[in-house]
């Protein structure tokens, strides 16, 4: 996720047919989801917009690749009989036993950090927002996050009249 910007939901359901080694792409195009009738399905991204192509870079073929190796299943993540995690259990857990070990750290925040590395570095805000799988810039925007840093480089690197 924080190398993609991926939603949990949209992580947890890659399957192998969903990556193209050849083509250097990663297709993204459903989630997991849950409504009152259904539990932990796949359905289709959130918006029209959140179906996109990511391109896979060399430190995410390395990861892809171990899981492929790992996984007996077609979907990279999932549980030894073969199911979908539940997206909002596993995050929860993931963040309960952060929390324990005293770290402020939930899945999402590879999801901001992801946006926030792209502006700082002064990424085109357009093709941000379409790796994100954002309608409107303003979402992108609001995922990025600031700290004392970046606001010390901005005062530092200011140009006063």
């Amino acid at each position: 996720m924080y190398i993609t910007g991926l939603r949990p939901a949209e992580c947890f359901c890659l399957n192998k047919t969903d990556i193209s080694f050849e083509n250097r792409i990663l297709d993204i195009n459903k989630q997991i989801g849950s409504s009152i009738s259904q539990f932990n399905v796949i359905r289709t991204t959130k918006t029209e917009s959140s179906s996109r192509s990511i391109p896979i870079i060399k430190e995410l073929e390395v990861i892809l690749h171990e899981l492929f190796e790992f996984q007996d299943n077609d979907f990279l993540f999932a549980n030894f009989n073969g199911e979908l995690f539940d997206v909002d259990t596993a995050t929860n857990k993931i963040t309960r036993c952060c929390k324990m070990d005293g770290l402020k750290f939930n899945m999402y925040r590879l999801r901001h950090q992801f946006s926030t590395d792209l502006i700082t570095n002064n990424v085109d805000p357009r093709t941000i927002m379409e790796l994100m799988g954002h309608n409107n810039m303003d979402m992108t925007v609001a995922y990025a996050r600031s700290n004392n840093d970046l606001k010390e480089d901005a005062l530092k690197t200011r140009k006063m009249n």
